[in-house]
């Protein structure tokens, strides 16, 4: 039989999570061990735990400028809950939108009518309760307009992403 090198590594918390609820009550090189093992014999694993991913997008925008921020998508996913952040000062001027891009299509989901925008002043819009379909390769692209020919402003905007 051949020894493994022992090797240090880092483990998120979700895989802890994983680990405890697969083999419940055994030590954690125990547990590790028979993963191993599974995966030797060439049987599915599949983690009874969803990672959810809080992803932030936020940036000056330039006075009469348009800003967009990207993020990738890594696995199969859901936009559970999206949090849009204006702060006292924007007077309606700053338009957001929320986007998804997969290969070459664009498909805008918040709003939900294509080509409309939110704006406010001094509030938090919290979007709870969504579903979102998200493919694995697929971006959430936020786009922000500032018609405020004076000022930058910065809208700040939180997406919950889970698997």
């Amino acid at each position: 039989m051949t020894t493994r090198p022992q090797v240090p590594i880092e483990v998120r918390r979700e895989f802890n999570e994983a680990l405890r609820n697969l083999f419940p009550g055994l030590p954690r090189e125990e547990q590790i061990r028979n993963l191993r093992l599974l995966f030797d014999q060439g049987q599915p694993v599949e983690a009874p735990v969803s990672v959810t991913e809080v992803l932030e997008f936020s940036i000056s925008v330039p006075a009469l400028t348009r800003v967009t921020q990207n993020r990738y998508i890594l696995a199969d996913s859901h936009i559970t809950q999206a949090f849009f952040h204006f702060p006292p000062g924007p007077s309606f001027l700053v338009d957001v939108r929320v986007l998804k891009l997969f290969g070459r299509t664009e498909e805008q989901i918040i709003p939900t009518q294509r080509d409309t925008f939110i704006a406010l002043d001094a509030a938090i819009l919290p979007l709870t309760g969504l579903r979102i379909g998200m493919e694995a390769g697929s971006e959430i692209q936020v786009e922000w307009l500032n018609y405020d020919s004076a000022n930058a402003h910065e809208v700040p905007v939180i997406m919950v992403v889970s698997t």
